[in-house]
């Protein structure tokens, strides 16, 4: 099979690799890459994802490897692939954007039409290949859109950036926030647990003994799809880990209940064991292998006959089981999964994300100091890749340089970092980091009294919705009251 390679063949993002043979004439986003929609007059299709997400796997699968629809992409649109943790201030900008305007976040993939200008007029979560009913696929969309575009028969979205607020609804039956698909929102639980709520141990037991959690390998899975935490989806991050390591130690020391012990150190063994590598940690793996999502993470009915004699220990999942509790099994369960393909693993080094599992590490070392010296270790192995000239980087791949300049998330999680490094070793050397860091980030990124996720031009504060950026504003605030 020959494959045509576009101009992702140059980038370093193991999403944007992922596409860079597709018949699609994908572009990275930079500034020779704008210049030329300018010059030849073409709208922007961009497309934002990352490299562990289903959709954006789905929607490459049936739309941008069809050469049919990518004669239509080539020939009517300038075409920009971005990762959204490469840039993530231009993702929350975006989703920002969709949300203020379509009342609801897009998530991923997220797909953006605008004019050359960077003037937005269409924007849409997943599209299909094929129109179907009054769902509009790409196979009209791209021809109207591009005709509109040529009449100038089209309409701006505005960007109109206050605070917004989403209510997150507790839900008495399923235990968690919403009614639908259960997300482990960290920073909520330990809201409940700044008040002694029981909803928070509701939730911590739940997410521990039902489907967000691996219980054969530990760690955790990134949220489930249905309402009741019974059926993951097998992507698992580095962020939901390093998190949900802090959660589950502080909850072990309120309450010394050997469950949350027990998560803490099977998730930490799952993460060195699955995204450890130099002394740095990689970022997610996939949900997939050979193109089937959950195939590594599930049994089948014969393979569960064989071990346990029946099924009593697992739940249907599609026509396959996933064990929903701990058993003694385990060896002969991870024997089966041995034989299996490991899903895609991205091995893009953040320094946001190695930051919040070496806060972790230190957090975990009040249950057992061993961890203390792995932390570390880590952020020894972090300063030395990612902090160059008094600035620090935002990732890279291992023995690449970095070339990508830090983020608020950055610099907020790495002085966290070195405030619970402090905490543990007492060295004062990790509170003069932190604030020189401190006055770096201020540099960069706070202007006007607010505090903004990039030091470019984009208008976006640090409220979006996200985790990440929420969490880390708020951790920077903490930053300041024990810094200063």
């Amino acid at each position: 099979m020959n494959l045509i390679a576009n101009q992702l063949k140059f980038e370093t993002s193991p999403y944007l690799q992922q596409h860079a043979t597709n018949p699609v004439n994908w572009y990275a986003y930079n500034k020779k890459t704008l210049a030329l929609a300018k010059k030849e007059n073409k709208p922007i299709f961009l497309s934002i994802g990352y490299s562990t997400c289903h959709w954006c796997h789905k929607m490459a699968e049936e739309s941008f490897t069809n050469k049919k629809l990518a004669k239509l992409f080539n020939k009517y649109f300038i075409n920009i692939k971005m990762d959204k943790e490469e840039m993530p201030q231009l993702d929350a900008y975006y989703q920002e954007l969709h949300k203020v305007n379509k009342n609801h976040p897009a998530g991923w993939p997220i797909n953006i039409f605008m004019t050359p200008n960077k003037e937005v007029f269409y924007m849409s979560g997943y599209i299909p290949s094929k129109t179907k009913d009054d769902y509009e696929g790409f196979d009209k969309l791209l021809v109207r859109l591009a005709m509109e575009y040529k009449r100038k028969d089209y309409k701006l979205f505005k960007a109109n950036f206050k605070a917004i607020h989403i209510e997150k609804k507790w839900d008495e039956f399923g235990i968690g926030f919403g009614d639908g698909a259960k997300f482990p929102i960290v920073a909520s639980v330990h809201k409940l647990l700044d008040y002694n709520d029981k909803r928070a141990f509701e939730m911590l037991d739940i997410m521990a003994k039902k489907g967000l959690y691996d219980h054969v390998d530990g760690g955790f899975f990134r949220y489930t799809v249905d309402s009741d935490w019974e059926i993951p989806h097998f992507e698992k991050m580095l962020y939901n880990q390093a998190e949900l390591i802090q959660l589950y130690t502080r909850a072990y020391l309120l309450t010394k209940n050997k469950l949350y012990k027990k998560v803490v150190i099977e998730t930490i063994n799952m993460t060195n064991r699955v995204f450890l590598k130099g002394g740095l940690y990689f970022s997610a793996s996939d949900a997939e292998s050979n193109h089937e999502e959950g195939s590594y993470f599930t049994f089948t009915k014969k393979e569960l006959l064989e071990i346990f004699g029946n099924t009593k220990y697992a739940v249907p999942f599609n026509s396959k089981y996933h064990i929903i509790f701990d058993t003694n099994k385990r060896d002969e369960l991870r024997k089966i999964r041995s034989k299996k393909r490991y899903p895609f693993i991205d091995k893009k080094i953040n320094t946001a994300w190695n930051a919040l599992m070496i806060e972790a590490l230190f957090e975990a070392s009040k249950i057992d100091m061993k961890y203390a010296i792995k932390a570390q270790n880590t952020l020894d192995k972090l300063t030395d890749f990612m902090f160059d000239k008094g600035e620090l980087y935002h990732q890279s791949l291992l023995r690449i340089i970095p070339t990508q300049k830090g983020f608020l998330e950055d610099y907020s999680f790495m002085i966290s970092a070195l405030i619970a490094g402090y905490k543990v070793t007492n060295d004062k050397d990790k509170l003069e980091y932190a604030k020189y860091l401190y006055t770096v980030a201020k540099r960069k990124f706070y202007r006007n009294s607010t505090w903004y996720l990039s030091d470019d031009n984009l208008d976006i504060k640090a409220n979006n919705d996200s985790t990440h950026y929420t969490s880390a504003l708020t951790k920077m605030k903490q930053n300041i009251d024990y810094l200063f």
